[in-house]
């Protein structure tokens, strides 16, 4: 369950930026209506941690990372993410705790941090503002060295597609389900009914809802560095999720398996990048 995996993250070298989320298990509100932190959820926060030396590095020397989570649901990887570029040392090897010119909240920060969270579920959106709070200094929210924007809608349409985002982070609904399945989730979302079946029902294959957002990922990444973190099971399909990428980026963008976990299915997170990043 969601409180051993956070146990076994405690225990990981390195694992100290597991955001607080204990109110989406308690308060009642949350647990009905909120994704409650799983596998999934812990395995991208191990995706961010693999590449936590380049988050970090974008936050540095006056620029701002600049953070985006589609679906935030409790809101603990656009949290993780935040604390990465502003709290949290480069690497395991790195004896920096959070240095204190960037947890005192002062003038001397030099990594900074630009969040946003789009979720069409407004309680999403609480549960992601408490999770934030409780989980980033004070000093640097005060101070504006981290800052989160919280925006309902669904999926991009909030967005302008001129903003460009050093990290993009989505855990689709990506369930195999019927059409009928993933309608009546989309229905009784919109009726304000249940938000939960909306966050797993992702249609025939998984991919009814994460296909409109493969498209037009190279529009919403910072040229050359920004980089997508996407969940995605076998049944995905996910060579073909590369494919979709690599087509409508006219080869700028490619894909591959950052990370893997069997956890009664096997759990992948795909990260999306540019090719000249990699070369």
């Amino acid at each position: 369950n969601s409180f051993c995996t956070l146990l076994a993250r405690r225990k990981m070298p390195g694992k100290k930026s597991t955001p607080q989320y204990e109110h989406v298990l308690r308060d009642p509100r949350f647990k009905k209506e909120v994704y409650e932190p799983e596998a999934d959820s812990f395995l991208l926060l191990d995706a961010l941690d693999i590449d936590r030396a380049a988050i970090r590095a974008r936050a540095t020397d006056g620029n701002v990372c600049r953070v985006l989570e589609l679906g935030c649901g409790s809101g603990i990887a656009v949290t993780h993410a935040a604390m990465i570029a502003t709290m949290l040392p480069s690497s395991d090897d790195d004896d920096d705790d959070g240095d204190s010119e960037a947890a005192d909240g002062g003038g001397a920060t030099k990594r900074r941090a630009a969040c946003m969270a789009i979720d069409v579920n407004p309680v999403a959106l609480e549960a992601t503002r408490r999770t934030f709070d409780a989980s980033v200094d004070e000093g640097l929210r005060r101070s504006g060295a981290a800052t989160l924007e919280l925006l309902r809608g669904d999926l991009m349409t909030p967005l302008s597609l001129r903003a460009k985002f050093d990290v993009l982070i989505f855990n689709p609904p990506y369930v195999p389900t019927s059409v009928d399945e993933l309608n009546d989730a989309v229905r009784d979302a919109r009726a304000d009914k249940s938000w939960i079946c909306a966050a797993w029902a992702g249609g025939p294959a998984g991919r009814l809802v994460v296909d409109r957002v493969l498209p037009v990922l190279h529009l919403l990444l910072e040229p050359a560095t920004g980089a997508a973190y996407v969940i995605a099971l076998e049944e995905n399909l996910m060579d073909d999720m590369v494919r979709m990428v690599e087509h409508f980026s006219q080869g700028a963008l490619t894909g591959r398996v950052a990370i893997s976990r069997w956890t009664g299915e096997k759990l992948n997170v795909l990260k999306f990048f540019w090719r000249e990043a990699a070369a």
